[in-house]
């Protein structure tokens, strides 16, 4: 069912002799696809369009099916077992080309990932055997950069490329890659991942057209607008809703009204009361404390889900609002779209390991149950592994039955104050094979991303809930990779390479059975399964809110704020942080149900840096012509605003923010400065009644080796865009602290710019510059 691929293994016979000629001929040209063969072969009317198969992927419930192709993993997964995850390709192409897969048909690929390369790097797709590629492409146009292969379907993010667009071929489909090359000792390192999904006859796609029709581009938009959307194969306008409530003590168990079947429960939303929260951290231990339980069929069987209610949601370790196409938390609310199909009857529960009672609201939209396909049964595990585990892997599923791998959550917290811990490879065996049938490249590589990830984000199948020095949250969910097993299955990470990473693991792993199966994995008690300690809070206090901040999340910010004053004492910073909370109701609700408290904190502080802040945040208001320009560099840089140069700044762990007043009209706004070792990083934002202008990587970028401004000039045609994706964080390890400010945005939501090239290896001299208009 599945691969461990390395070079020379799982390939069937590969003759490059006409695709030698074909690559020679096609690397001459443009990226789009090469001149079809002089007889092109006639498509098969027996295979099914290219737009049915858009359409399956455009219904999330296929995560629930049993009876859809399993999926395949190709990937440059070191073969020895070690962590040298990189250059192992299925084998040699024509000269200058690897060859990243060689897939019998029918089928198609469901999800393609890469690393280690650069944006323009070359990829050739060659369908059916013929000789000329019909996708000849590069990274960038191939991931993000043209249409089809738009976000979410594609895109570079994350330090990674990753294309979930289907990909079909009805015989034959080899995958080349450019062999490429890096001036860097060792370079360069490409790491890859393809999924492979292997059709039966009866369901064969025809390949992917040489040309698509505006029709078949039409639904791939359709596609990625859906993808954002809950949506099932049955219109929830279909669905009735059941309600309810519980009061949960503390050490017992409350139940909903039994929801009767044959059904499927499309959506299960639960809200807490946290009105009655004794503190903030209560709330948070609440979330570990409080478990969800779910029962099939049988009312008093065990549960075949039992996993801590914010884990379950992804809200760790505090409530954390962002959708998935599954799972999220929208208010209060905390809901999940995985389909929850049973035969006889379903029963949702909830069992209080705490002390403090918590009262919940229930709803759940259920529909009939389909008539069509074979359907599994939810279940969800939770497991925790700490640094004694040292020398094991991190269990995520076992479980034994007929069913499918359906995602997972995971919160990686590293006691050794080290990203090494994310050098874990997923292992998956299926059926009690000898070895894993499915082995990763790297732990952020599963869930799609690269290079110890950027900065947080929330994608429909994958996302980065959480990244702060040195802890991270993560999800992924394989509705369009069936990763099956007939008897049994065993899904592990590593704990870091040769398992020697001291670290807390701690999973939600999402699964369907056919038959409804009691989860065996006890939990530990409540005080032990609480979030790891984050000896790293007074340093990384910002970044945390930074995180909440790019997810769209200023009610968790302002939570966040709560809690660090709860557990923090004594602290200069701290007033700018109480600042910052009425920041955040700032931008919930407005300045005139802020004003009076600014006021109030102005007469009140005896900070004079959070008082001068709160003073800016009031005269911003003072005038439709008053802006705030904040910088944040690594290096000194100098601003420039209209040719006029503003001030200079240069601190990794302070935000400088200046006044100024701004007229209607065009403006340039201008970054100047000389490079220096990475990790470097310029940032700018600036805040107007007209709207925002913040550095992305769309601004344009030159260098000037004397060093004169005048070099540069005004005129940028000559200049590159940035590109690519900005940097992490900023801040970025080994500079972790920033002085807590209560400018909300101005850090999260500028994009960290670096100078690129020879500049930044030669400390040379670099400018950044972006024209924009500010309506009247």
């Amino acid at each position: 069912m599945f691969a461990r691929n390395h070079q020379g293994a799982c390939v069937g016979s590969v003759s490059f002799a006409g695709l030698a000629t074909a690559v020679a001929l096609a690397a001459a040209g443009c990226s789009r696809p090469a001149a079809p063969p002089e007889s092109p072969p006639v498509s098969d009317p027996g295979l099914r369009p290219y737009v049915e198969l858009i359409d399956e992927m455009a219904t999330v419930d296929l995560i629930a099916r049993l009876d859809v192709p399993p999926v395949r993993l190709w990937s440059s997964s070191d073969p020895s077992g070690g962590n040298e995850d990189y250059n192992h390709f299925v084998g040699e192409g024509p000269e200058g080309w690897n060859v990243l897969a060689d897939l019998e048909g029918p089928g198609y690929i469901s999800r393609f990932w890469f690393t280690g390369a650069r944006n323009h790097h070359r990829l050739q797709f060659l369908f059916d055997h013929e000789e000329h590629p019909r996708i000849d492409t590069t990274l960038g146009e191939f991931c993000g950069g043209a249409e089809p292969f738009l976000s979410p379907l594609a895109a570079y993010e994350q330090n990674c490329w990753y294309n979930l667009t289907p990909i079909p071929y009805a015989s034959r489909l080899v995958i080349l890659s450019q062999v490429g090359e890096d001036p860097r000792e060792g370079w360069p390192r490409h790491f890859y991942q393809i999924s492979e999904v292997r059709l039966p006859p009866d369901r064969a796609v025809e390949s992917y057209p040489r040309e698509l029709d505006e029709g078949t581009v039409q639904r791939l938009r359709e596609l990625r607008e859906g993808w954002g959307r809950a949506a099932g194969s049955q219109s929830l306008s279909e669905a009735r809703t059941v309600r309810g409530a519980v009061v949960v003590p503390g050490g017992q168990e409350a139940w909903f009204d039994e929801v009767p079947g044959p059904a499927v429960i499309r959506a299960l939303r639960l809200t807490p009361d946290f009105s009655e929260a004794p503190s903030a951290v209560a709330i948070d231990d609440w979330l570990r404390e409080v478990r969800l339980l779910v029962r099939y069929d049988d009312p008093q069987a065990e549960p075949s889900i039992d996993v801590p209610i914010g884990d379950f949601f992804g809200s760790i370790p505090r409530p954390t609002r962002y959708q998935s196409a599954y799972v999220g938390m929208a208010g209060d609310t905390f809901e999940s779209r995985l389909p929850m199909p049973f035969a006889g009857a379903c029963r949702v529960g909830l069992r209080n390991d705490g002390v403090n009672e918590l009262g919940v609201r229930f709803e759940a939209d259920v529909t009939d149950a389909p008539a069509d396909g074979e359907w599994g049964y939810l279940h969800a595990v939770w497991q925790r592994t700490g640094p004694g585990q040292v020398g094991r892997p991190h269990p995520v599923i076992q479980a034994e039955g007929r069913g499918r791998v359906a995602g997972c959550m995971l919160t990686v917290t590293s006691a050794d104050e080290s990203w090494w811990v994310l050098e874990s490879d997923e292992t998956i065996r299926i059926d009690r094979a000898p070895t894993p049938q499915w082995y990763g490249t790297g732990l952020e590589d599963y869930f799609t991303g690269g290079w110890y990830y950027g900065n947080a984000l929330a994608r429909p199948f994958h996302g980065l809930l959480f990244k702060a020095p040195y802890r991270t949250v993560q999800y992924r969910f394989h509705p369009h990779e069936a990763i099956r097993f007939e008897e049994a299955v065993d899904m592990r990470f590593e704990r870091g390479p040769d398992h020697a990473s001291r670290a807390w693991l701690e999973s939600v792993g999402y699964y369907y059975l056919a038959q409804p199966t009691a989860v065996t994995e006890p939990l530990s008690p409540a005080a032990a399964r609480r979030s790891a300690p984050d000896r790293m809070l007074a340093t990384t206090v910002m970044t945390e809110l930074l995180n909440l901040e790019r997810l769209g999340d200023y009610r968790g910010a302002a939570h966040a704020v709560d809690t660090v004053l709860e557990r923090m004492h004594g602290l200069p910073e701290l007033e700018a942080l109480r600042l910052r909370q009425l920041a955040y109701r700032e931008s919930l609700e407005g300045i005139d149900a802020v004003r009076p408290d600014y006021e109030a904190f102005i007469a009140a502080t005896t900070s004079t840096v959070a008082r001068a802040q709160a003073q800016d945040l009031l005269w911003f208001h003072e005038s439709p012509e008053h802006a705030l320009l904040g910088a944040y560099c690594s290096m000194p840089t100098r601003v420039f605003l209209d040719g006029r140069p503003l001030f200079q700044f240069g601190d990794r762990q302070r935000l400088y923010v200046h006044r100024l007043t701004i007229q209607p009209g065009r403006h340039v706004l201008a970054l100047q400065g000389e490079a220096q070792a990475y990790p470097d990083w310029v940032q700018l934002y600036l805040r107007t009644h007209a709207g925002d202008v913040t550095t992305t990587t769309e601004w344009r970028f030159s260098t000037s080796p004397e060093g004169r401004w005048q070099d540069l000039g005004y005129d940028d045609s000559g200049w590159e865009d940035v590109g690519g994706s900005a940097v992490k964080g900023p801040p970025e390890t080994p500079f972790l602290y920033v002085t807590p400010n209560a400018y909300v945005g101005m850090q999260s939501l500028a994009a960290g710019l670096r100078p690129v090239g020879d500049t930044r290896k030669d400390q040379g001299i670099f400018a950044f510059r972006r024209e924009f208009d500010l309506p009247e």
